[in-house]
């Protein structure tokens, strides 16, 4: 604008000297009345002052002239009331020149290049849910062209069995101004397909009058896909985690009792031997009865650490009287090995739960006690278990020195990985805290189901 104002002063410079010439050439042709008393100097003076007023006069008419055709007060006015769409910049109606205009415009043209490049689908919607300005990846999203989409119900784009419950939220979320800003949702749009959707969703103030909605939308199917994927995967995992941990109970429980059944009588019979050959013995071989009587002794000491292998293996308590009674001989049978002491508050009363279930739950209790027992320095474990509204809850503390957060996340801690897969094969819930100095708590929370069900 400077350039063209600077030219049209130019000009009238340059039409100065040539307007001067002009009439001395005229008034030699013809005679002028007043022209022809006037001095050569005196004609050029008046001719030049002329032309200072016709350069003033030219100079403010350019001014007007460039400011009437301002890009700013000239942009069409393309939809409703609601303000102006030039090119894909959104403009509002009460938008007029001022010293910040050029901000604005630079931010105009930076949305601009957002909607235009952005892989997320982006559209404005007003308050009846018609399509105001829709951008390219928008279009890729749901498969139509622009032309089909402007100025349209934005719900066209799904298949009809969705599109009433759809415009219903729509239409709540503008009455009551409470948008949802981040959701998911699997639809299917017009054409048939299926796809999952992450809407991101916020209300622009256009105008007193006029509001819209600016939508974000991202086509997440392929990640949904995918999370099926690595789901199905892990659940197959744990299917087959399942199936080994069944499969080597099965195993201990075989082993504890051919150890406890044929090792147990076999050394049963060896001690009677044993004492019966002691029994023969004349009186005069009393160190070689001596030395029989301490061979029964070691015998008697290895039928007692065949009965402690097999109720590691498989605690026949467990299967003969149930999940109380198992856990309060586990906690005496604790005590007794580390000293720790061990308070228990069980319901009386035996809680009825399948084979598997109280397996699992005895298992669970026994590696929490293991781990008090290595790494808390605790003195004392304190076991509650009780059962409400169709829940079983299991709770091991602690006073010892505190589980930290960077062990219970170590993906090499086994044990705590056991128990916690243990518990998700049961459909219950897991839970580990601690504090520095001040224990550890252990607390597991399984549904108790019918006694007879597999889980």
């Amino acid at each position: 604008m400077k350039l063209k104002r600077k030219l049209w002063f130019a000009a009238a410079l340059l039409v100065m000297p040539l307007a001067a010439f002009l009439i001395l050439v005229i008034n030699d042709i013809i005679y002028l009345p007043g022209l022809t008393d006037l001095g050569v100097w005196q004609l050029i003076t008046i001719v030049l002052s002329y032309a200072l007023v016709a350069a003033f006069l030219f100079f403010l008419l350019s001014k007007k002239i460039l400011k009437k055709h301002s890009p700013h007060q000239t942009q069409e006015r393309n939809f409703e009331n609601a303000g102006q769409l030039k090119g894909n910049i959104f403009v509002p109606d009460n938008f007029s020149h001022s010293s910040g205009d050029d901000d604005i415009l630079k931010s105009g043209l930076l949305f601009e290049k957002v909607w235009k490049i952005t892989t997320d689908g982006m559209r404005l919607t007003n308050k009846d849910g018609i399509i105001i300005a829709v951008n390219d990846a928008f279009c890729n999203i749901v498969g139509l062209s622009r032309d089909k989409l402007l100025y349209k119900s934005f719900v066209s784009i799904y298949e009809e069995a969705f599109r009433d419950q759809i415009m219903k939220e729509y239409i709540e979320d503008f009455i009551t101004g409470n948008v949802r800003s981040g959701f998911e949702r699997e639809v299917f749009l017009w054409n048939g397909r299926r796809v999952w959707l992450d809407f991101s969703n916020s209300l622009i103030q256009v105008s007193e009058q006029n509001t819209l909605m600016l939508s974000t939308i991202r086509d997440i199917s392929g990640r949904k896909k995918s999370e099926a994927s690595l789901k199905k995967y892990a659940d197959q995992l744990r299917g087959l985690a399942s199936h080994l941990q069944s499969v080597r109970e099965e195993e201990r429980t075989l082993i504890a009792r051919e150890i406890h059944d044929e090792l147990g009588q076999v050394l049963s019979v060896l001690k009677i031997q044993i004492t019966l050959a002691a029994k023969k013995l004349r009186d005069d071989q009393q160190e070689l009865k001596g030395k029989i009587l301490n061979a029964a002794k070691v015998i008697d000491e290895t039928v007692e650490s065949v009965q402690k292998i097999s109720a590691k293996l498989r605690p026949g308590i467990l299967d003969n009287l149930g999940l109380v009674p198992a856990i309060e001989w586990q906690a005496q049978e604790f005590q007794k090995n580390t000293g720790i002491k061990c308070e228990c508050y069980l319901p009386k009363d035996d809680i009825l739960l399948n084979e598997e279930k109280s397996t699992a739950v005895f298992r669970i209790f026994q590696e929490a006690l293991t781990n008090a027992g290595r790494h808390s320095s605790a003195d004392a474990v304190m076991i509650c278990m009780f059962k409400n509204d169709g829940v079983l809850t299991l709770s091991i503390s602690d006073n010892g020195c505190g589980i930290t957060d960077a062990q219970m996340s170590d993906p090499t801690s086994l044990g705590l990985l056991g128990m916690k897969e243990r518990v998700l094969l049961l459909n219950g819930e897991f839970e580990i805290f601690g504090k520095e100095n001040r224990g550890t708590t252990v607390r597991v929370i399984v549904p108790l189901g019918n006694p007879g069900e597999s889980f």
